[in-house]
């Protein structure tokens, strides 16, 4: 049992030791293994700090990346509408053009038509007058050839007057 129970010659060179080990310790080292520890604990307090600071900036671009992102997305829903509305008024244009254009295609076309045909009928008419010019000078010559059938016709025209 000995094992167990120490004896007090044991207690007090345990103690002993204890004591000085403690002194030197208090002497020698206790203040430096404190700032030691001190000096790290502020060090990490400084990094929670950082990281702190480091999540607060980078939740700050989250919100102003969004921020950024809604203002570019409507940006472009104002430039598509602003492109929308200019190919809109340039085909009004265009089909305006194509309309006038088509207009007067159609009205020259109208014209050149009416001149035609007013020159074919003039032409017509002409070729029909001198046809029957032609017509009556060869019946007046065929009927007129004797003295008798002449003086006959100038009778007639004399008694219808």
């Amino acid at each position: 049992m000995n094992l167990v129970t120490p004896d007090f010659g044991l207690i007090f060179w345990q103690t002993l030791t204890f004591l000085v080990v403690l002194f030197v310790l208090k002497k020698f080292a206790w203040q430096k293994i404190l700032d030691t520890i001190k000096s790290r604990e502020e060090s990490i307090k400084e990094a929670l700090e950082s990281a702190k600071k480091a999540r607060l900036a980078i939740d700050q671009l989250k919100s102003n990346n969004e921020i950024l992102i809604k203002e570019a997305n409507l940006e472009r829903d104002r430039i598509l509408k602003d492109a929308m509305s200019i190919k809109k008024s340039i085909i009004d244009n265009a089909r305006i053009e194509a309309e006038k254009v088509k207009d007067k295609t159609i009205s020259d076309s109208k014209m050149i038509i009416n001149r035609e045909k007013d020159s074919a009928v003039s032409f017509l008419k002409n070729y029909t007058v001198n046809f029957s010019l032609q017509i009556a000078e060869k019946l007046l010559k065929r009927e007129l050839k004797s003295d008798k059938s002449q003086k006959d016709l100038i009778n007639s025209l004399i008694n219808n007057k």
